[in-house]
């Protein structure tokens, strides 16, 4: 059975291996992590937590997840009334790659044990859907609201993080990710909100199957015409009506696209600027670069070079 528009383009979306820490925290304890522009997630483990982040505020309870996809400032406390120690500041224990220990709070009060972990989106600034996510995304761990395989990769990250077992950091940003990803895939498929625009166009069945053709294959010299072609309208209608429902036009969601799919490759593969830019539908590697670089604002090499230092 062949996908549908929309798995096929989540397809695309991934969040990269980042860093988490298995964080204790005892009566009175509370911190705060500041605006940066990468997803954080909070699996609440054991005891209660406050998360606040604007005017939002709810209670975390065991089982439960937050993710705060664009990186927002947010807080995390026992109460309101408890000070907020900015995360930087809070004392971690390094205890394995990308993986820390924290300890914060007082002695001898009830215990809560929480895993914050922060990722990437692959793409982020080319990707539609990142811009449409609520500024936070909750998965409440009380059966009905999740399907059964978020409960299981919830239930083996507390498994991993109580453990704390060699190559416990590796299973925790694979189970992280993938959770992750289905959270964003209930929204699409259960909020209001995800029913306007870019999601609106792949749920359409003539849209989506331009979509989807971009998607599979950046590398053809796609045109308005063929792109109308693929969605089996005329081109007039399927120029007003991709830009009225997406918010741009076809062209300029072909670049974003392309744009993407070339910054993974530069990240995460070995091959060429030229055969990047095959592989992206340019004619030549000096089109090609001239493209990325006002996108991004580096050229390709350059953009390289930082993800190799970072």
């Amino acid at each position: 059975m062949r996908p549908d528009a929309l798995t096929t383009v989540l397809d695309d979306l991934r969040l990269s291996a980042g860093c988490y820490s298995r964080s204790e925290f005892r009566v009175p304890w509370g911190f705060a992590i500041a605006a940066r522009p990468f997803a954080h997630y909070h699996f609440a483990i054991r005891g209660a937590a406050l998360f606040r982040c604007g005017s939002e505020s709810v209670w975390l309870r065991p089982g439960d997840l937050m993710l705060v996809p664009r990186g927002d400032a947010h807080s995390l406390s026992d109460s309101e009334a408890s000070t907020l120690t900015p995360f930087e500041q809070l004392k971690t224990v390094a205890v394995g790659h990308d993986a820390l220990r924290l300890r914060h709070g007082g002695k001898n009060g009830k215990q809560t044990i929480i895993i914050c972990g922060t990722g990437v989106f692959e793409g982020r600034a080319t990707h539609p859907i990142i811009d449409l996510l609520p500024v936070t995304l909750l998965v409440r761990g009380d059966g009905h609201e999740r399907d059964s395989s978020i409960r299981t990769a919830i239930e083996m990250i507390g498994h991993e993080a109580s453990a704390l077992q060699p190559g416990a950091h590796a299973v925790i940003n694979h189970l992280a990710a993938v959770i992750v990803i289905h959270a964003i895939r209930r929204w699409l498929n259960t909020d209001p909100g995800a029913r306007e625009g870019w999601v609106q166009a792949l749920k359409d069945q003539h849209l989506g199957k331009a979509i989807v053709s971009i998607h599979r294959k950046p590398e053809r010299s796609w045109t308005v015409n063929s792109l109308a072609a693929e969605a089996h309208l005329s081109r007039s209608v399927f120029y007003e009506r991709f830009t009225s429902t997406v918010g741009i036009s076809p062209g300029e969601y072909l670049a974003r696209h392309r744009m993407h799919v070339a910054a993974s490759l530069l990240r995460q593969t070995g091959i060429s600027v030229r055969e990047v830019a095959e592989s992206t539908g340019y004619g030549s590697e000096a089109a090609f670069s001239r493209a990325f670089k006002r996108h991004y604002e580096v050229s390709p090499g350059a953009f390289r070079i930082q993800v190799d230092q970072s």
